[in-house]
């Protein structure tokens, strides 16, 4: 009598995606045979964290991206922080932890860079949030900041009507960070947008 069992088993390549494997086994010998089912995959290039991670410990960071780099190298750039942002959260927000999809089952969230885009912020990961769309528009407009110990920041000057208040409940709370500390948002980034944003 033969038995099939579905496994959900951790796909080294996207640590926060699961990839379902068929075990399929006989009695009394349990011969094991393997099989992959089609997996949509939601980026590209199948990037291993664990090559961006060498990549990284390699580096200083940078608060800018180099003047000199072409439009293509710019665009390649962008698409591979906006996927992985969001991968390394898990796709959940930092700040809410929200995590709510539309229904072809894609995140709400955003990736957004803590040292802004707009000011040639660059898009090194550890200048990289994942948060919901309303904390996003929150902390570009300099609401909120993040201290060097992870905890949110709130401005003094914050209106006191029910319509911040999901800004003025996450006062002094610690962000959600990646589990691989060595993704955790730099204290370089950090500090700059406390500057930019009137926190120092």
């Amino acid at each position: 009598m033969k038995e099939n069992v579905l496994y959900p088993v951790l796909d080294l390549s996207l640590p926060t995606r699961l990839r379902l494997f068929a075990f399929r086994y006989s009695r009394p010998f349990l011969q094991e045979q393997i099989v992959y089912f089609n997996v949509r995959l939601e980026v590209p290039k199948v990037v291993r964290f664990v090559e961006l991670r060498n990549e990284i410990e390699e580096q200083v960071p940078s608060l800018t991206e180099p003047s000199t780099s072409s439009v293509s190298s710019r665009r390649n750039r962008e698409e591979k922080f906006k996927n992985l942002v969001k991968r390394l959260y898990d796709d959940r927000c930092a700040v809410c932890c929200s995590s709510l999809r539309d229904p072809d089952g894609n995140p709400e969230v955003q990736s957004a860079h803590i040292y802004p885009k707009s000011k040639n912020g660059s898009d090194d990961l550890r200048n990289g949030l994942c948060l919901c769309r309303m904390h996003h528009w929150a902390f570009d407009v300099g609401w909120f900041s993040i201290s060097d110990s992870y905890g949110v920041l709130i401005r003094s000057d914050l209106p006191q009507t029910s319509d911040y208040e999901f800004i003025r409940s996450r006062k002094g709370m610690k962000i959600r960070l990646p589990k691989d500390q060595m993704f955790h948002p730099h204290q370089l980034f950090l500090q700059a947008h406390r500057n930019l944003m009137g926190f120092e």
